[in-house]
């Protein structure tokens, strides 16, 4: 089925106070991913649905009552049992369990049955499971339902839960504070200390696979034709496609043209206009060492493309190439990569039809930068480095380049804690207002870091968008219907390819349902982006 939620939440807390940013409310209506049918009650249930339920609760603003009166008694997003609104309630609700007045002594008897198992450590948790104490420490018997850890890398930096505690408040979860000021948060200090048992609801069942991963392609779509609209190529075993874009604003399609075979030996594809003609060109690597280019001669009517032409050998030197981007404001894409520790910037040199770059080595140290990206972060016309320190700290490097020469600012630091994204997707202008922002997947939900920089000075407004998006992949960035606003493209499984219409403002984010692009895209082992994947 479609998840279409509604959305109305503030900035997530939870990234305000791992990364240190403020936030805007998000009232827009926001649509996550398609995913499997929903739950019955006492059946099998996925954790992103136990997820889903909880932040339901959430949504809707219930406070917590513990009451036998069953008309105070509040139903999930599916089916239609009711359940008490406490601690046990909430839990019940969650699991989607065939009656609401469960309690917390129930559940203990339940441990080592058929129902619960208890976890060997609090570090066994997953989303979906919950903690309980029952007589322990003198404490009041309650439960909580276990969301994720802030970082899973390093779970004594604490988790983020589901919980009603107190009459008259509304449900602690990992967004949104709630009305008594309340974030669902616990360190792992503070779980070990209250909680007597981990648990896990034997219903809870993983969600389906995804496909394996592959490595992020943190770029953008190319515009082939110069219609000014982004196309989707691809190489499916030695053939070239493209998908002419032929959308219009708020209606998505496509059109599927072979180019021609060969292309099985190239690696390592880039999509950019090297010349600056107006059209982007395929770049791609002949084995590992050697650089080819192939112009687009394309037209409104025909791809195609001249011979290639080398940009010569010794390109197997960097381990790791940036996507194309601009950083001198030349108006041309230039190649920066890492060897080793040392960033070398080849300058894009060409004219139309004749291509040249001209290397240079610009400073060492790159070593520990991982996950580059690339964009005009300050909107001053020239892009900038972004890149991690390990996994969990953005960083940035300003462009101040000149025509002569490639120079960089010291880095500025955009804060730590964006190790909960499990995906990021291309830097993109989502709300139209020219400067690039950064989203992420962390688990199922999206968030959007608003761009909020000006030249010289980098700041971003992290805002949650909407959940579901746990089951989409390989996310490529372009504004593909010409509007302005870029939408968000991505895989279902890896064979269905859908978009999300962006209708965002200049205060909140939002995303029309998805259109789907039909079935069929998995035949191509590769799509060209201004990222280099091998």
């Amino acid at each position: 089925m479609k998840l279409n939620r509604l959305v109305s939440g503030a900035l997530g807390t939870m990234v305000a106070a791992a990364i240190g940013f403020t936030g805007t409310v998000v009232t827009s209506v926001a649509t996550a991913a398609p995913a499997h049918a929903a739950s019955s009650a006492g059946g099998q249930i996925t954790r992103s649905e136990v997820l889903a339920r909880a932040q339901h609760w959430v949504d809707q603003g219930y406070t917590y009552l513990n009451s036998s009166d069953k008309s105070t008694w509040r139903t999930g997003p599916t089916g239609g049992e009711r359940y008490r609104r406490d601690c046990s309630g909430l839990i019940s609700m969650v699991w989607h369990l065939t009656e609401g007045y469960y309690d917390t002594s129930v559940f203990e008897s339940w441990i080592g049955g058929s129902r619960l198992t208890r976890l060997g450590s609090f570090n066994d948790l997953k989303p979906g499971d919950a903690v309980l104490r029952v007589n322990f420490k003198g404490l009041s018997d309650h439960t909580e339902l276990f969301a994720r850890w802030k970082n899973n890398a390093n779970h004594s930096e604490g988790a983020y839960f589901y919980s009603f505690n107190s009459t008259g408040e509304t449900v602690r979860n990992p967004s949104r504070n709630s009305n008594f000021g309340n974030l669902g948060f616990r360190s792992l200090n503070d779980i070990t200390s209250n909680f007597e048992h981990a648990i896990h609801y034997n219903n809870v069942i993983e969600d389906p696979q995804t496909p394996p991963p592959v490595p992020q392609q943190l770029g953008t779509l190319g515009d082939f034709d110069g219609d000014g609209k982004q196309d989707i190529a691809g190489v499916a075993g030695g053939d070239l496609w493209i998908h002419r874009n032929t959308s219009t604003p708020g209606n998505f399609s496509t059109q599927g043209t072979f180019i021609s075979s060969g292309w099985g030996t190239v690696g390592k594809f880039m999509a950019g206009d090297f010349d600056a003609d107006g059209k982007d060109d395929i770049i791609g690597f002949n084995g590992g060492d050697e650089l080819m280019i192939w112009r687009s001669t394309s037209t409104a009517t025909t791809f195609s493309f001249a011979a290639y032409k080398s940009l010569g050998t010794g390109w197997g030197i960097f381990d790791k190439l940036l996507p194309l981007a601009d950083y001198d404001g030349d108006g041309k894409k230039d190649i920066a990569g890492i060897a080793g520790s040392d960033l070398w910037i080849h300058r894009n040199t060409s004219t139309p039809g004749n291509f040249s770059t001209q290397g240079t080595f610009i400073s060492s140290g790159w070593g520990t930068v991982g996950k580059f990206m690339a964009g005009d972060f300050d909107a001053d016309g020239k892009d900038d480095i972004i890149g991690f320190n390990g996994g969990d700290e953005l960083m940035i490097w300003r462009s101040t380049s000149t025509a002569t020469t490639f120079s960089f600012a010291a880095y500025k630091s955009l804060g730590t804690g964006w190790g909960i994204f499990d995906k990021l997707l291309p830097l993109a202008d989502y709300d139209g207002d020219g400067k690039k922002d950064i989203a992420g997947v962390a688990y199922s939900d999206l968030w959007i870091h608003r761009n909020t920089s000006t030249p010289g000075n980098f700041s971003t407004q992290g805002v949650f968008v909407s959940s579901g998006w746990l089951t989409v992949s390989k996310f490529l960035g372009a504004d593909f219907d010409a509007d302005g606003k870029s939408d968000i493209i991505g895989f279902n499984g890896g064979d269905e390819l859908m978009i999300w219409r962006s209708s965002s403002n200049a205060t909140d984010f939002g995303f029309a349902a998805y259109k789907s692009l039909g079935t069929g895209w998995g035949i191509f082992r590769q799509l060209l982006t201004s990222a280099a994947v091998s």
